[in-house]
């Protein structure tokens, strides 16, 4: 069964998005339909990722880059126009037309401000966040089970990771400040789950994080008039490092990790770093860049430096190596 976007191919955003697509199919083989009875799709390499960078580094661009049918779970709604420029054959790792499918999920909007109204459960936050969690839960399942069929997705991005586990906490606790982290065991078993699940699917799995400041505890002394003298106090001091915003133990549960850096000749440009590879350590802290992976995108080329019994052909698609095998047939 062949992998169709559902409309018109290729004419609004919302042709290619969930919300117009038919209830019960998307196009793509096991994605909310019954397509069991095929037979189960030749093995295929595929990594699960984890991939963290500052804001606008074309993180996105490193999964939207690797082989299609494609599955974008869009946290917040923000990758439209990115998948449209990869759809319409704009990138030039495109191989146009790409074959993608953006489900948009929606947070819901919450206070950061601490007081004694938003350290309460709002329910009107807690019912759209359990609805929205549950919708994701069963879309990530059903992409999984899709790369297990003929035709079927060949990779899944979650962008971002970082925006799922606020949606996580929203749904357990209906706000997301004044939650103390043993509260947060559930969650993080949760989560922690799921990216280890992904190592299961027949599809390449890229979690998208952002990155926060972090803070130590020091201990400083300060004058306290009520008792008349110094005392000690504990406070969070900045360290000058940005780290993972999200579930803290993700280097254990997917195969890769990654960043998206800021190269010193051109500001710019962005490269991606290698923090830590399961496959191949002799890739650790290596920065690729795109005098690196050429032609072939940066997914291709990254995934084939970590598993290097296959080719950067191996992770592109079909279509693209059945025209670059013809044109050398021709030569």
């Amino acid at each position: 069964m062949a992998f169709t976007i559902p409309g018109k191919p290729r004419s609004t955003s919302a042709s290619r998005d969930e919300e117009a697509a038919s209830p019960t199919d998307h196009g793509i083989p096991g994605l909310r339909s019954n397509d069991w009875q095929e037979p189960p799709r030749a093995a295929e390499p595929r990594i699960s990722y984890s991939l963290q960078g500052e804001t606008k580094t074309w993180k996105s661009s490193f999964p939207l880059s690797g082989p299609s049918p494609q599955v974008a779970l869009d946290l917040d709604d923000r990758l439209a126009g990115v998948v449209d420029w990869w759809l319409d054959g704009t990138s030039p790792y495109a191989h146009p037309p790409k074959r993608i499918v953006r489900i948009a999920l929606r947070l819901p909007k919450v206070s950061l401000r601490v007081s004694k109204e938003t350290a309460q459960a709002d329910p009107a936050i807690l019912a759209a966040a359990k609805k929205e969690w549950t919708r994701f839960v069963e879309r990530f399942y059903e992409a999984g089970e899709s790369s297990h069929t003929p035709g079927g997705v060949r990779l899944m991005m979650i962008d971002d990771a970082t925006s799922l586990v606020d949606l996580r906490l929203m749904s357990e606790f209906g706000r997301l400040v004044s939650i103390p982290a043993i509260a947060r065991g559930d969650a993080n078993i949760e989560l922690g789950t799921l990216m280890r699940e992904s190592q299961k699917f027949a599809c390449s799995v890229v979690w998208i994080h952002e990155l926060k400041d972090e803070y130590k505890t020091v201990k400083k002394q300060r004058y306290d008039q009520r008792a008349g003298g110094m005392i000690t106090v504990e406070e969070g001091e900045a360290t000058g490092k940005r780290i993972l915003d999200g579930y803290k133990k993700a280097h254990y549960a997917v195969q890769v990790m990654l960043e998206t850096v800021t190269l010193p000749r051109d500001p710019t440009q962005f490269g991606i770093r290698v923090i830590n590879s399961g496959l191949n350590s002799a890739t650790n802290g290596v920065t690729y860049t795109a005098e690196d992976w050429g032609e072939y995108g940066p997914f291709a080329w990254i995934s084939a430096e970590q598993l290097p019994q296959f080719s950067p052909m191996d992770f592109m698609d079909k279509k693209v190596k059945r025209n670059r095998a013809a044109a050398a047939d021709e030569d």
